[in-house]
């Protein structure tokens, strides 16, 4: 029996995005790592680290988990080694007017296609990632669990690279 055929990945043939494509279906959290674009702001009451007082600055990215947060630069690895199981290409998307945080691209991704379950998705900006969304399957649907209900829930209209072709039944 022959092996199936090797496949190509989609890519955009945009250099920025298309590192940030591999970086992510590598599951590698540190190559994710390195392309994150982390802001200063200053901890506030609650949530402010050992030894650090409010209003202390610390690293964050923006992340959406249903409800819109930050996570802190020493807390984003383990969160990005439970998202970046066998990720798969959904669909890359130009962002909306008004888009925050600034941003040009969205790529969406799924864990388990097949499934349609437990997305992922970034926002892009010069090459980094500038935002995260994670969504998880939080019964009964209080946030987006398929990739297609990310989309819909940023309101991504532009596509630039679409999601694959379901075959039909």
């Amino acid at each position: 029996m022959l092996p199936p055929p090797a496949t190509t990945p989609r890519r955009t043939g945009i250099a920025e995005v298309d590192a940030i494509l591999d970086a992510v279906e590598s599951g590698e959290p540190e190559r994710v790592l390195a392309l994150l674009r982390f802001t200063s702001t200053p901890c506030v009451a609650g949530f402010c680290g050992p030894g650090e007082v409010v209003g202390t600055p610390v690293d964050v990215i923006p992340i959406s988990i249903c409800e819109e947060g930050s996570l802190r630069r020493d807390e984003v690895e383990s969160w990005l080694a439970g998202a970046l199981v066998e990720p798969t290409l959904y669909g890359v998307y130009r962002v909306p007017p008004g888009f925050e945080p600034p941003a040009k691209y969205v790529a969406v991704f799924s864990r388990q296609p097949q499934a349609g379950r437990e997305g992922l998705a970034v926002a892009i900006e010069q090459g980094k990632i500038v935002k995260i969304f994670f969504a998880m399957p939080i019964p009964p649907n209080i946030c987006a669990t398929t990739a297609a209900q990310i989309v819909g829930g940023l309101g991504l209209e532009d596509t630039l690279l679409p999601p694959p072709a379901t075959p039909s039944p």
